[in-house]
């Protein structure tokens, strides 16, 4: 059986607004609204709590003190970046002189000596250099997004991969004092945490790892060279200076 709808109720649809439904809406409006209240206050205290955190920092230092940190974390991390271009730039160069000597036509230049193992010379092998440039380029990125400290310890883990690299590298190519890495000034003090502003990894990085990566030469392996055997008549005389040395005894 269909109750009647309430004098006070009005229609809407197919369904009846009455009091009760007014009073559901009033509820869940509430609702809404407080769940609205309560995103803003949690992002009030957030940006409270950010701003508190940078309140103390500054007021441990001092806001100049802490401006002088800032700008020297800044300059160390432009100048380091520098120095890895640079690293880059000189391990681009020597892997291009490895590879111009790595072709079949150049390879009667070098064969004879890498052949002969007691030259020591080596085959020239271009790809050798992705490691260190790998390594140059991890270096970059964590300094980029301001990881001073963690930036410094990677840079001086790139120059000791570089110079294992240099060590083996062929005597076929020449490399003077000059090009060889020294650790910069910015290397020194400062600790594992140090930080600075983030910034974009250099393009000039990005564009000489992809130049070293992307070399796939790899020189052909020389043919070893055959010690001549002697003559037979000199092993005959061989063995007659045995046989008369026994027989004198």
């Amino acid at each position: 059986m269909l109750r009647s709808p309430p004098r006070n109720a009005t229609r809407t649809g197919s369904w009846w607004y009455g009091p009760f439904m007014k009073d559901e809406a009033k509820k869940g409006k509430a609702g809404s609204n407080l769940g609205v209240l309560a995103e803003r206050t949690a992002t009030a205290t957030l940006h409270d709590s950010s701003s508190n955190k940078m309140r103390k920092a500054a007021s441990a230092v001092g806001n100049e003190e802490l401006k002088t940190r800032i700008e020297a974390g800044k300059a160390g991390r432009d100048e380091l970046l520098q120095f890895l271009v640079g690293r880059l730039r000189t391990i681009r160069d020597v892997q291009q002189k490895e590879l111009a000597i790595s072709s079949l036509e150049d390879q009667h230049k070098w064969a004879k000596m890498v052949g002969d193992h007691h030259k020591g010379v080596t085959k020239p092998e271009p790809t050798r250099w992705r490691e260190a440039a790998r390594a140059y380029e991890e270096a970059a990125f964590q300094l980029s997004r301001g990881a001073l400290g963690r930036g410094r310890q990677l840079v001086e883990r790139a120059i000791e991969v570089e110079r294992k690299t240099i060590g083996d590298l062929t005597k076929l190519v020449e490399i003077t004092d000059d090009m060889k890495p020294h650790a910069p000034a910015q290397m020194q003090g400062g600790g594992g945490d140090d930080a600075c502003p983030s910034t974009n990894v250099p393009q000039e990085i990005k564009a000489l790892v992809a130049d070293i990566e992307n070399v796939t030469t790899i020189a052909k392996d020389p043919p070893n060279k055959r010690r001549v055997r002697d003559p037979w008549w000199t092993l005959e005389e061989e063995e007659e200076d045995e046989e008369g040395e026994g027989g004198s005894a």
